[in-house]
């Protein structure tokens, strides 16, 4: 069981009504500024895939698992062993996306919204951020990871030794006397976190905590919890260090991409819609549900089915499945 209570950090749970995603179909429409920033997303997800390499995955008896071959063959009801290799490429070649396509996020989304990407190597003081914004006398950055399950153990200390150890820097680089960090899940929900993401900014409180001239303003632990008798996670925590006021947080999916793009909101489904388009201009309507094998994936797709009839000036009705699918990554909920 964890030492810390989590209710507060994923509270509360993030739902979406389908008359939602349509209501912002119907902004769409008619705002000009959405729409350009809808064909630049667009346009960066299309440039920006077609130098993604997909190679053909190895397979050769050494790389996957015997035990779970045979589960599936059984499941599946194989006979041969050929026909389990348009499936094994297909997962491999998925699995191996998960990576690439987090670096083509930071090379396309945060830019639309007034950000610059942080180039630099590695092993350096800027090394954990992906993209900077300056804003008056505050310097915001953020460390983009790809999803909910990304961070890792060795990721928590690279990115908490990181802040505790780099922060005035950050704040001599830019000559600024605010920092804000923060830890963003590219898609996602606080409730679907591995709350690693936390505790990479906790270990970075922890750190700072014990430094000379460091004050913890505001903790991103907090003791006394009516209803818990573990101590509370909260998603960030506030210090001034050496006269810097840093704040550190971590935000998933809505969240993030709202402090991206702020003061705008929708942009979740400004990135969905720039998906769509980019990846998949010539989208078809799926048919029959029916037919589907993979677990409720029908009940996403039956969501915008009545709704296909509607004209979009952006958005063909053929498109809607896609953005409705898209968007069902980033909530706890999506219902009709």
């Amino acid at each position: 069981m964890s030492d810390f209570d989590f209710s507060h950090f994923a509270t509360p749970v993030v739902r979406s009504k389908s008359n939602d995603l349509m209501t912002f179909l119907d902004r769409l429409d008619r705002d000009s500024a959405m729409q350009r920033r809808v064909d630049y997303l667009a346009q960066g997800v299309s440039n920006r895939l077609s130098t993604v390499k997909m190679t053909a995955p190895t397979i050769n008896g050494k790389s996957t698992n015997p035990f779970v071959l045979a589960a599936f063959a059984q499941a599946k009801g194989l006979t041969a062993a050929f026909e389990l290799d348009m499936r094994l490429a297909a997962a491999k070649e998925f699995s191996s996306l998960e990576t690439a396509l987090g670096r083509v996020v930071e090379d396309v989304v945060p830019q639309v919204y007034g950000w610059e990407k942080v180039e630099t190597e590695g092993h350096s003081p800027l090394s954990e951020i992906d993209c900077a914004k300056l804003v008056g006398d505050t310097i915001k950055l953020s460390a983009l990871k790809s999803g909910p399950a990304c961070v890792n153990d060795t990721m928590v200390h690279q990115i908490g030794t990181a802040i505790a150890s780099h922060c005035m820097t950050w704040a001599n680089h830019w000559n600024v006397p605010n920092v804000e960090f923060t830890v963003g899940m590219n898609y996602s929900t606080a409730k679907n976190s591995n709350k690693k993401d936390w505790h990479a900014i906790r270990l970075a409180e922890m750190q700072l905590s014990g430094q000379a001239g460091v004050r913890i303003v505001q903790s991103c632990v907090q003791s006394g919890v009516r209803v818990s008798s573990r101590a509370l996670a909260v998603p960030e925590f506030k210090a001034v260090v050496n006269g810097i006021n840093l704040r550190v947080s971590t935000r998933q999916g809505i969240g993030l991409w709202d402090y991206i793009a702020a003061p705008l909101t929708d942009a979740y489904l400004e990135i969905c819609a720039g998906l769509v388009l980019g990846a998949i201009p010539n989208a078809a309507a799926s048919g029959d549900f029916n037919q589907l094998t993979t677990r409720n994936l029908s009940d996403v797709l039956r969501l915008p089915a009545a709704k296909l009839v509607k004209t979009n000036s952006v958005l063909s009705p053929a498109h809607l499945e896609w953005f409705f699918l898209f968007a069902r990554h980033f909530v706890d909920e999506l219902k009709e």
